[in-house]
């Protein structure tokens, strides 16, 4: 986002956060893994505090991916496979607000013409056009998913799937690589985050509370449940 903006008589010059890293994709992409399960739960409490900003100020981002978080700096080695780590001070960063809305103060929700966001984090009534807070939180969901697995959940083209996935998320989950590799903690955030109904989904200030998350118990490692 701006840090400021200065006109001039002929210019708009905008001032930017420097973001050195790259983004969140591209480390997942290259085969990255956690080498320390805590990092996992230090990398989605940064992401969801960006979306807890916009949330306090009624502003839904509408693209919530790992292609728009980007981070400040590189990771210490760039080599493909190498532990997903970030360097010392590295924040991670949400970025592009181009599908953005301003949620209107006593609305729970607004109608746009169409479906908004990327197909394989969009939450089911942003595939019809209708956005609240809460379709970010689907979004962080997916998100999730995908940053502790290294794959989507289901191919971005295909539209049965992205029909399937949408009306029973628990029970499409089952069935995808990597979930039963994923902790009871984490499979309950995810699933709690992926909730059909807008209503019943985790609010970023619940999220924050996850017992995965820094300060509680909780990781990547799968267990018997």
């Amino acid at each position: 986002m701006p840090l400021r903006v200065m006109e001039t008589r002929s210019r708009v010059i905008v001032e930017l956060d420097l973001v050195e890293g790259g983004d969140l994709y591209a480390l997942i992409s290259a085969g990255r893994k956690w080498g320390d399960k805590k990092q996992p739960g230090l990398v989605v409490a940064q992401i969801l505090r960006g979306v807890e900003f916009c949330h306090k100020h009624n502003l839904i981002h509408g693209d919530i991916k790992p292609e728009n978080v980007l981070l400040t700096r590189p990771p210490p080695s760039a080599s493909p496979g190498a532990p997903l780590y970030t360097s010392p001070g590295c924040i991670y960063k949400l970025a592009d607000f181009g599908l953005s809305q301003q949620l209107p103060e006593g609305s729970p929700s607004l109608l746009l013409p169409g479906p908004v966001g990327t197909p394989v984090y969009m939450a089911p009534e942003a595939r019809r056009g209708e956005l609240s807070l809460a379709s970010d939180m689907w979004s962080v969901g997916v998100l999730i998913y995908v940053l502790l697995s290294g794959a989507l959940p289901f191919e971005p083209t295909d539209e049965a799937s992205a029909d399937g996935f949408c009306a029973n998320p628990k029970e499409w989950l089952r069935t995808v690589p990597g979930w039963k590799k994923l902790s009871r903690g984490w499979r309950r955030m995810i699933l709690d985050c992926l909730k059909v109904d807008p209503e019943e989904r985790l609010t970023v200030g619940a999220a924050l509370q996850a017992e995965c998350l820094p300060g509680r118990e909780g990781g990547v490692g799968g267990d018997d449940a």
